[in-house]
């Protein structure tokens, strides 16, 4: 089931005031939902995990955690990222005259069922490689190999879509809904919500890391939501478990970094710096290097 956090905003300026004990009961919270996982994952003897979430919902990152988690447990695992699978840009589908990398018509499906379909009968597949400079396949092609009982991870928005498994024993597949779901209220009104969390990931993120400006990510943000509506919320129901990557503190991180963008003449996000102001800033370095959060506000 979609869990929603319900966070109230003064009981959590109160926990922020002992902010080492307060970081590492959220990153706990979310080391357990992993651990669940990953339990799951050997019970039942599966083979492949299937990841999807929105954008900035942690995915990739969770992946990799994942991956440990199940080391743990005695199960080796190979990651296949699905936009390795993007067809050439020059092939894709068009929506007013532009690629539609968003949908699942810019993927090669017809490989990844391949692809998924020979690793669960022979343990064995080849994984093309995709070259976002050139914006086209590369040649070169990757081995993968599965022994005794490894097991395969694939993370991407279009990981939950039924069409990619259509015909795969299901017995052997695992589902995971990667997102971030939370309310912040103050006074029984909603102050944020998860949406506003991950923009705000992505907005800190994507300056440091793509050298994209954050009103160039706030421009694309409206587009970006429609796509999650068209191609991830379909399917959500479809998973055998969610992760919830929302950490009570992220508001309290994020507070002066919003604070500091000058260059963003715009309503709503006027209106997030205020709402921000609600919150006790605490610092970055509070945060583990192994937190999921330092995929958003990168390692120190």
């Amino acid at each position: 089931m979609l869990n929603i956090y319900q966070y109230k905003i003064d009981e959590l300026n109160i926990k922020a005031q002992d902010t080492l004990n307060f970081t590492k009961e959220e990153e706990g919270k979310y080391k357990n939902q992993l651990i669940d996982i990953a339990s799951n994952i050997v019970k039942y003897k599966r083979r492949i995990i299937l990841m999807a979430g929105p954008s900035a919902s942690g995915k990739t990152t969770s992946s990799y955690l994942l991956q440990n988690e199940l080391s743990k447990l005695g199960v080796s695992s190979h990651v296949i990222n699905m936009d390795d699978f993007f067809l050439d840009m020059d092939t894709i589908p068009t929506i007013d005259g532009k690629p539609d990398i968003e949908g699942i018509g810019a993927l090669d499906v017809e490989t990844i069922k391949n692809c998924l379909g020979e690793i669960l009968l022979n343990g064995k597949t080849r994984t093309p490689s995709f070259d976002f400079a050139t914006h086209k396949r590369r040649e070169e092609w990757t081995d993968v190999y599965l022994h005794n009982n490894e097991v395969v991870l694939m993370e991407g928005i279009h990981a939950l879509n039924p069409c990619i498994i259509e015909g795969l024993d299901n017995s052997k597949i695992h589902r995971v809904y990667v997102h971030c779901s939370a309310d912040y209220i103050r006074n029984d009104a909603q102050i944020l919500c998860g949406r506003d969390i991950r923009l705000m990931r992505r907005m800190v993120r994507d300056a440091r890391d793509r050298d994209c400006l954050p009103s160039d990510t706030l421009s694309l943000w409206a587009d970006v939501c429609r796509g999650e509506e068209k191609n991830i919320a379909p399917f959500i129901n479809r998973a055998d478990q969610f992760l919830n990557t929302s950490h009570a503190f992220e508001p309290m991180l994020y507070r002066r970094i919003i604070n500091d963008i000058k260059d963003i003449d715009n309503l709503s996000f006027n209106l997030l710096k205020q709402r921000l102001l609600f919150f006790t800033e605490i610092p970055t370095s509070v945060v583990s290097q192994g937190s999921v959060i330092r995929e958003f506000i990168g390692k120190e």
